[in-house]
């Protein structure tokens, strides 16, 4: 008897062990869940399901049409919304009937059972829940584990920052960051929209440093850059879209100093005593400027700076005005926080010591060097604190300072938005509200692109998610987490890195709708599939010929451009133009690869030129074959290298010099162009997608 009651115990161990083996694993998003209790087995997603929301709540409605639209553009198909009751399979938006103190204003749960429910106290939450469930399917093509999650994150504040002033970014670009760090839940986008490059690049001249202010000013129309601003309704179109994606914009204009725009709007406002990139800050008429500027952006029933938050800049003035620069900072406190704002600032009130009071209410400071503002004596004045630490996480691309690309095996590890320089905060301290990195665009006119920007931004973006959100690295090393990282991307419709054929495919294949391609004399707009199907035995894919008989002749791809690594291989027979003949385009974000009238070849992106020395011949055939890297472009013809492009120095004065980068995302949306496209032929094109992404 006692031996079958030990047997008897003994298997009932052996079962129940066997039972909590079956349910399944917290699985991978980012960043971290912070809780789950595991299911068994699997939810599939029909396209027989529908997307439901409570009818009385508007909220849930449009996170249901949001989600509705990203999963019909990552191609899961078209499904229906419908208010009230759901049904096995579905997918459900709820608000929370009683405030959860457990998930707070961004939190929500998400249970997988024979449906999928959402419910958050908040729209932003359950739109944060809708994010985890894109990126699960994402990685299980439209399978997601059976479970419960209670996800909310640690830190308020997990923001970007993108210097657009002194490299001007499109509208397009905004709108698709908006999109990307929605779908890593990060909050704040900070778009720093004000500022100048450094005067040793423009010999020592004031007047032709390059300077930009990117918004429409009825006020001073001549401050805007010309050609490069946004409108004040794309602006406040820009806002209204990010606060439907959860994310907040914080507008920044910078100052006093990294103010040149200013005055090479108005010269008046210069100081001379430390130069013109520094607004004179005892000159009246400085503040009425100034004043004017913030009243344009913030009055109205609409104002053009749509937030809570506006972040007035305030940094880097020369110390020895410390009283006028604490007055200056506090006057525009007050002033902003007249409409209605809380305010975001640098403020530099260790470096500029003194008497006179700078207001803290409602003020946040981003602590970026401690020696300019200390953690410390900031939050003993009361100001809450966001961790913006240089030292880790700055990115300045090709600069030869800061980073080119952040270190993320060390920030996964050890860095959390406690670590601010060399002050490390206690855990729940609530001076710290969260952390921000940033891209700082220093050196202007050194070839960066704004795809090379993104191809800095993504991998950090990830890590940095992860580490304000959650922090739930226990279970992960950072070989890990990269590892699985690289099967998100960056959500529905965006592919900016331009990853094409699938992490694990070495090449990709191009197949043409029809057999030959010709204008007839009109514009030709014919359609190319791209599929990673299958591979044949040269590695490649072949299109058949491309025939263009006329400078408008062009073929339109789905896709946009293919980014590093890859090798681009065609055949051309070029016919004789006097002027640039188009090859490949993409004019989304302004790059094409063009045969110049002498047969140079040449690629152009954004505002920028670069040239292969090279000769190619019209009226015969050539084969040529493009490469590209995060470093270098180089063009092989007829089997021959015939230049690697890789950066080169410009000289600044004696002792310094500028790297100019010399990188392509090749493009591949147009094949040929709508104006000045290729006359003759291009037969053979193989795209391949090389190992090492």
């Amino acid at each position: 008897m006692y031996k079958k009651q030990w047997l008897f115990i003994f298997l009932m161990i052996i079962t129940a062990s066997t039972a909590m083996s079956q349910l399944n694993e917290k699985p991978f998003v980012i960043p971290s869940l912070q809780k789950w209790e595991g299911g068994k087995g699997q939810f599939r997603l029909q396209k027989s399901a529908s997307i439901v929301y409570t009818e009385s709540d508007s909220g849930t409605r449009k996170a249901a049409a949001i989600l509705q639209a990203d999963l019909t553009e990552a191609g899961y198909g078209s499904f229906k919304m419908q208010p009230g009751n759901s049904r096995t399979g579905d997918i459900v938006f709820t608000l929370l009937p009683v405030y959860d103190t457990g998930t707070g204003e961004e939190g929500y749960y998400f249970d997988v059972s024979d449906k999928i429910v959402i419910s958050a106290n908040t729209y932003r939450g359950l739109f944060w829940g809708s994010r985890t469930l894109l990126q699960l399917l994402e990685q299980n093509k439209g399978g997601i584990p059976k479970g419960r999650a209670t996800d909310y994150p640690k830190y308020a504040v997990r923001g970007f920052m993108l210097d657009v002033g002194r490299k001007f970014f499109s509208l397009e670009f905004l709108k698709r960051y908006v999109k990307l760090m929605a779908y890593y839940k990060m909050s704040d986008f900070q778009i720093h929209l004000n500022d100048n490059g450094f005067k040793k690049y423009f010999n020592n001249n004031w007047d032709s440093t390059y300077s930009g202010f990117r918004l429409e000013s009825d006020t001073y129309p001549n401050l805007p850059t010309k050609g490069e601003y946004y409108t004040k309704n794309e602006f406040r179109d820009l806002q209204k879209m990010a606060q439907d994606y959860g994310v907040k914009i914080i507008p920044e204009i910078d100052v006093p100093a990294h103010s040149l725009a200013f005055t090479h709007a108005m010269p008046e406002l210069g100081s001379k005593k430390y130069g013109m990139d520094h607004l004179d800050i005892n000159n009246p008429k400085t503040y009425e400027v100034i004043e004017n500027v913030f009243k344009e952006y913030l009055s109205g029933p609409d104002p053009v700076f749509a937030g809570d938050e506006v972040h007035i800049g305030t940094d880097e003035y020369d110390k020895s005005e410390a009283e006028s620069f604490r007055k200056f900072t506090d006057h525009f406190i007050r002033y902003v926080q007249g409409f209605g704002k809380k305010v975001r600032a640098w403020g530099a009130l260790t470096h500029a010591t003194g008497n006179t009071p700078v207001t803290a209410k409602d003020v946040t400071l981003n602590i970026w060097y401690n020696g300019y503002a200390h953690p410390v004596e900031m939050k003993k004045l009361g100001y809450k604190l966001i961790s913006t630490p240089d030292g880790y996480l700055y990115i300045v691309p090709a600069a030869g300072y800061y980073y080119d690309y952040l270190n993320l095996p060390f920030l996964f590890r050890k860095w959390t938005p406690l670590q601010i320089g060399n002050v490390k905060f206690e855990e729940g301290d609530s001076s710290v509200v969260g952390g921000m990195f940033a891209v700082w665009n220093d050196v202007v006119g050194n070839g960066i692109t704004a795809m090379d920007v993104h191809d800095r931004v993504l991998p950090a973006l990830k890590v940095l998610s992860e580490k304000m959100w959650s922090n739930v690295t226990d279970t992960l090393n950072y070989s890990d987490f990269a590892g699985k990282a690289r099967y998100i991307g960056e959500g529905p419709g965006l592919n900016m890195l331009g990853a094409i054929g699938g992490n694990d495919s070495s090449d990709i294949i191009l197949n043409a709708a029809s057999g030959v391609f010709e204008s007839g004399g009109k514009a030709l707009t014919g359609k190319l599939k791209f599929s990673n199907i299958k591979k044949n035995t040269r590695g490649g894919a072949y299109a058949n010929q491309l025939s263009f008989r006329r400078n408008n002749s062009f073929i339109e791809t789905p896709i946009e451009h293919i980014g590093y690594p890859y090798r681009i291989a065609f055949d051309l027979y070029p016919k004789p133009s006097s002027r640039n003949r188009v090859l490949f385009s993409d004019p989304v974000w302004n790059t094409s690869v063009e045969l110049l009238p002498d047969g140079q070849l040449a690629f152009f992106r954004e505002n920028y030129k670069d040239t292969f020395n090279c000769k190619i011949p019209d009226g015969r055939w050539s084969s040529l074959e493009l490469s590209g890297d995060r470093k270098s472009v180089s063009l092989h013809i007829n089997g021959q290298l015939i230049q690697k492009l890789e950066g080169f120095k410009i000289p600044i004065n004696e002792k310094e010099t500028m790297f100019r980068v010399q990188t392509l995302v090749f493009p591949l949306k147009q094949i040929g162009s709508p104006s000045g496209g290729v006359r003759g032929s291009i037969a053979n094109i193989r795209i391949y997608r090389l190992p090492g992404k």
